[in-house]
């Protein structure tokens, strides 16, 4: 027996294929017999075979043109088999999982993931037999190794979003103080915990510490019931104010013109101190210094990657003097 795909009989026949699955009309049953005989006829003259069944996929312009002529007809079997996959999965259920292999095949992530033991990702495809069940099982699969990677994206979210705070220009120390002390990681596990805890602690200096309790916004609160870290910065304020640490006893107790400026509560850092700086000059300057002092050094980063756009191969014989006007301007 010899299997005719009618979708493969004729280039012609396949251009017209859309055209034809919405024309019932005569002449449209005629062309698709035409041409079925036409291949048969082609077949026996050319190849001296006989042509007497057509097997081909179940669209409703394949069936009608199998059924248009003197020839057995019969479906794909394994095309009927594909579409009662379909027809078992769920496709919102099904359009998900690939979303989410999607996400790892598009990136370096599926590189990761072959890397530590998992396989290949395999996506669903409608026209590609047994592909959604490939998908599930592939999703399987790489389960504990995706869960992993979601688990680090998940941890690096609020980290990232300090660094991001950290590398703004009017950020200063007493607000990344506050931003390490409410850093919170989403993932309960001790040694990760662990890793976060020891990070602080290297970053919540003294001078940080003291920046943060001398900010009006902060006052500290984030850790005063932390003795280690109120300790700290208790003993820097007092080691910078000597004689005049009863200015930081009058700041901590709230009395004087502290009273009425903590009680209002929106007056900026910097003006708030000036407004304290007649009554206590020596807390108040020490605090302006303070609160004062950026976060990070991206901005000096930023200005030598600048830099080097200025001064580069092409313009290297530029002084440092008209380097530094172009920069300024």
């Amino acid at each position: 027996m010899v299997h005719v795909f009618a979708d493969e009989l004729n280039g012609k026949c396949c251009k017209r294929n859309k055209w034809l699955a919405n024309n019932n009309s005569r002449q449209e049953r005629k062309y698709r017999r035409w041409k079925m005989e036409e291949a048969v006829e082609i077949a026996k003259t050319n190849y001296n075979k006989t042509i007497y069944a057509g097997v081909s996929d179940n669209a409703p312009v394949m069936t009608a043109m199998g059924k248009a002529v003197n020839l057995w007809h019969a479906g794909c079997s394994s095309h009927h088999g594909n579409l009662l996959a379909k027809d078992l999965i769920d496709k919102s259920f099904a359009e998900s999982i690939n979303t989410i292999l999607r996400t790892f095949k598009a990136s370096n992530l599926e590189r990761e993931i072959i890397e530590n033991g998992g396989t290949k990702i395999k996506l669903a495809c409608e026209t590609r037999w047994c592909s959604y069940r490939d998908a599930f099982r592939c999703c399987l699969k790489n389960l504990d190794m995706m869960k992993k990677i979601i688990n680090f994206i998940v941890l690096s979210d609020s980290v990232c979003s300090l660094i991001n705070k950290c590398q703004q220009s009017n950020f200063t120390i007493p607000d990344a103080a506050e931003e390490w002390m409410k850093l919170n990681v989403p993932i309960e596990d001790e040694k990760i915990q662990e890793i976060v805890q020891k990070r602080i602690d290297k970053v919540l200096t003294p001078i940080l510490l003291a920046a943060n309790l001398l900010h009006p916004h902060y006052q500290g609160k984030q850790f005063r019931h932390n003795d280690k870290y109120y300790s700290q910065a208790i003993e820097f304020i007092r080691n910078e104010l000597n004689e005049s640490y009863h200015e930081m006893e009058a700041y901590e107790n709230k009395v004087g013109i502290f009273e009425s400026l903590l009680k209002k509560g929106n007056i900026p850092p910097k003006l708030f101190w000036q407004m304290a700086e007649n009554s206590y000059p020596v807390l108040s300057q020490l605090a302006q210094r303070l609160i004062n002092i950026p976060s990070s050094s991206a901005q000096i980063e930023r200005l030598f990657s600048n830099w080097s756009f200025v001064h580069s191969c092409l313009r290297n014989r530029l002084t440092p003097e008209r380097s530094e006007k172009i920069m300024i301007s």
